[in-house]
């Protein structure tokens, strides 16, 4: 099992890789795997999956929606992925939308492109709840959703009374019952037919 560390410090690395890679080439790739019906990209001999949308996870967002629910979308993937998932694909202002959120410069033809420099906090684990607390702030949240044992700082942010919604392995949606407490409802996802972890 990896370490929570070892997985934060891997998220990082792989934003971080992306050094000098023109912005708006990160955006097109990021549509074509979208709109691909690839499940998987083959490297070295591995199976990695391709993120897709969960129809469910759509119709959830379409709810909160018409009750007035204020959506963001906080994302250990890069920023500007994540924007256009969250802008193009589920119709969220980007102003709610955050991912590791690389430095930008620009290279000898003037395209703009990502650095290796990480804005801070970057959303991981701790950073998470960090940036939410720093840049969208106010109100505690009433509904947080994960499914990734990184996610736990975020969700514990969860209002007292608020719902939990757990995409995760059974051995973590226990541990955030057992951190959550009576403090509010934490369900599992994954029992009501949805996909689990790294589906999304």
């Amino acid at each position: 099992m990896i370490a929570a560390g070892e997985k934060e410090a891997a998220y990082r690395r792989v934003t971080a890789c992306m050094d000098k890679i023109p912005v708006d080439l990160v955006a097109d790739l990021t549509r074509e795997l979208m709109n691909s019906d690839f499940r998987y990209l083959e490297h070295s001999g591995e199976q990695i999956p391709i993120p897709h949308i969960d129809p469910g996870m759509i119709s959830l967002m379409e709810v909160l929606r018409k009750n007035r629910f204020e959506i963001y979308i906080i994302s250990a993937s890069n920023q500007v992925s994540v924007r256009v998932i969250g802008e193009e694909y589920l119709g969220l202002d980007p102003g709610r939308i955050f991912g590791i959120d690389p430095e930008t410069g620009e290279d000898r033809m003037g395209r703009k492109i990502l650095t290796e420099n990480l804005k801070e906090p970057a959303p991981v684990n701790s950073g998470k709840a960090e940036l939410y607390r720093t840049v969208i702030g106010g109100e505690l949240p009433l509904l947080t959703a994960g499914d990734s044992e990184l996610d736990f700082p975020m969700l514990d942010l969860v209002a007292e009374g608020g719902i939990v919604l757990w995409r995760g392995d059974e051995g973590g949606f226990s541990r955030l019952k057992e951190q959550t407490g009576e403090r509010a409802e934490v369900i599992s996802l994954k029992d009501a037919g949805f996909p689990g972890e790294g589906s999304q």
